[in-house]
């Protein structure tokens, strides 16, 4: 059950000054150029822009379904997983985000100036405009969209073996929410359940044996009935990190090919100071987590 706290008993209208203020002070720009939003209204076509290279793959055929929370229409990622031969072959699409964003056009500035999403209690602030991100370079089922789809190989023991990526044409033939599949899965997603089941529960035991180490947290949402705003903790259910087990799988992929190349850019963290080692180990204790001395 999710856990609940009431944060405002005052109207959403009186509030959303506040919101807005925070925004201001923050440097969070809701606006959008005059040539970022052209940028985006031109975009959209067939045709790859001058800066992209090689063909673009017809993968039509392949019936790629996405899982995002409910009611999202920015869908940047599409997945077929099947088993195959006591492991699994793992396509992932990812909107293809360069194919609409000229490098130093005004959309690339304002993207880098934005760096992330914004999300408020009351909004959310894209990195990039709703009609690009929610729009024609979206995974919406049924529609035609440009993608990066990595083809990858995983071992029985959840060991990332081959990698394939290449630029191609999906077509999403559904889409899932987490909360339909955790609660109310349709007869027609019994195997998409059971693969990614499977294949989470191998990718968590390998990257155990590698020594990572995963600490899931509740998800945070704000609910609105117009007249009170309630902020909600929830646990997040298992098809939520099967699913995310995708994503850290490709994000593995993409690393050994930039380590094998000698090229890209690796987000690293330095090692633990023996501070915060100690009061991870407090934190443990506190929550009944046994920690033997000897213990890395």
């Amino acid at each position: 059950m999710p856990i609940r706290r009431l944060v405002a008993h005052t109207s959403l209208t009186s509030l959303e000054p506040r919101f807005a203020a925070i925004r201001a002070e923050e440097g969070v720009k809701e606006g959008r150029s005059e040539g970022a939003l052209a940028e985006v209204a031109a975009g959209g076509q067939d045709a790859d822009p001058a800066h992209i290279e090689g063909d673009r793959e017809d993968h039509t055929d392949v019936p790629f379904v996405t899982i995002d929370p409910e009611g999202s229409t920015d869908l940047d990622q599409a997945v077929l997983i099947e088993s195959v031969g006591g492991g699994w072959r793992v396509r992932y699409a990812i909107a293809d985000v360069a194919a609409h964003v000229v490098p130093g056009g005004p959309l690339d500035v304002e993207a880098w100036a934005r760096v992330e999403t914004v999300y408020c209690p009351d909004i959310r602030v894209g990195l990039h405009p709703p009609m690009m991100s929610e729009g024609y370079a979206s995974l919406l089922p049924g529609q035609r969209t440009k993608a990066v789809v990595w083809d990858l190989s995983v071992g029985a023991s959840g060991e990332l073996e081959e990698i394939d990526v290449r630029r191609a044409w999906v077509r999403s033939v559904h889409k899932f929410s987490y909360q339909e599949l955790a609660h109310r899965p349709p007869s027609g997603a019994s195997a998409l359940l059971a693969d990614l089941t499977s294949f989470g529960s191998a990718r968590r035991f390998a990257l155990a044996n590698a020594g990572a180490v995963t600490l899931p947290k509740p998800s945070q949402e704000i609910e609105s009935d117009g007249k009170a705003l309630t902020l909600e903790f929830r646990a997040g259910a298992p098809i939520e990190d099967d699913n995310a087990q995708v994503s850290l799988l490709t994000g593995s992929a993409a690393a050994r090919l930039m380590v094998e190349a000698g090229v890209g850019v690796l987000r690293t963290m330095p090692p633990a100071t023996d501070s915060a080692i100690a009061r991870l180990r407090l934190q443990a204790s506190a929550i009944g987590v046994a920690w033997d001395e000897g213990e890395t």
